[in-house]
């Protein structure tokens, strides 16, 4: 079972517990129907209109992608509430660092909670202009070189299938690319077919829709600052203070030894994040329990 955060404003606090909440896909596609702008909430199952609108102004969704940054590849899979260090990498934490092992027991559980399955939602901004006009582009693309060369009809499958019908101003638009996917899907169906349903998406504007984030320079990917600041709650609870030195331009000294630690375990070398992005994140850490030092009371 994926182990929610609690996540509000710019607190993020580790939860040690199970928490028992709405399905994932049934939370971000409420998140996503909020977010979406100007298109109200729909009232009753029957969204989305039969008579298409007036030209739609750029509508905005946010939704979660994991792998467009180029940070680290997290371990993240199901790890049933009972963290993610081996009694050997627990009994190395607490050897290291004097924690007791009540404490690195707590660590491996906020680690495990971290990079649990949909344990964590990445939200990117994805605009319908942008996703809509990739997707026009990469169809007409496809369909092109597919006629010329019978044997690239494989690429125009793919490109099918990436597309989304989430903008789709009414049911008859989105009921055209759902036969194009059922065609594409079907090794056996006739090219010329596959071919006539492509072609029926491009006439349709905004029946499809290759949905990526807005601005990929912008995506972010919070499991490095959740797992910084699960270290820097332990670290608390253990007694110490959130403090590093300086030596030799390289920061040093126990808590961020025992980060580094962490990530050692965590991830493999040569993808662990540098020593400047872990001081922000402790430094990020300590403005806000400055600002907000309730939060860590009752953990």
């Amino acid at each position: 079972m994926a182990t929610f955060f609690a996540a509000r404003s710019e607190i993020i606090t580790p939860l040690p517990w199970p928490t028992f909440a709405l399905p994932f896909s049934v939370v971000l596609n409420l998140y996503t129907q909020i977010a979406m702008s100007p298109r109200p909430l729909p009232k009753s199952s029957d969204a989305l209109s039969e008579d298409a609108s007036a030209t739609q102004s750029d509508q905005s969704v946010y939704l979660h992608f994991d792998g467009y940054d180029r940070g680290p590849a997290w371990p993240v899979r199901d790890y049933g509430g009972q963290g993610i260090f081996t009694t050997e990498q627990q009994l190395e934490i607490s050897s290291k660092h004097g924690m007791s092992p009540e404490l690195v027991s707590s660590l491996s559980l906020y680690i495990g909670n971290t990079l649990d399955t949909e344990s964590m939602m990445n939200l990117n901004r994805v605009s319908r202009d942008k996703a809509v006009k990739e997707a026009d582009v990469a169809l007409r693309r496809a369909i092109k070189h597919t006629r010329q060369d019978v044997r690239r009809r494989e690429k125009l499958t793919e490109v099918l299938l990436n597309c989304d019908p989430l903008f789709a101003e009414t049911r008859a638009a989105e009921a055209l690319l759902c036969q194009a996917h059922k065609l594409a899907r079907n090794p056996e169906s006739a090219l010329t077919d596959l071919l006539d349903a492509a072609d029926a998406v491009l006439a349709c504007p905004g029946s499809a829709a290759i949905l990526g984030p807005a601005d990929r320079r912008k995506v972010h990917d919070g499991r490095r600052e959740h797992i910084v600041r699960s270290c820097c709650y332990v670290w608390l609870d253990a007694g110490q203070l959130l403090t590093y030195a300086m030596d030799k331009g390289r920061r040093q000294g126990p808590l961020f030894e025992l980060i580094w630690m962490v990530m050692r375990f965590v991830l493999p070398e040569g993808h662990r994040p540098s020593d400047d992005a872990i001081r922000k994140d402790i430094d990020r850490f300590r403005q806000l329990i400055k600002r907000r030092p309730e939060i860590l009371d009752d953990r």
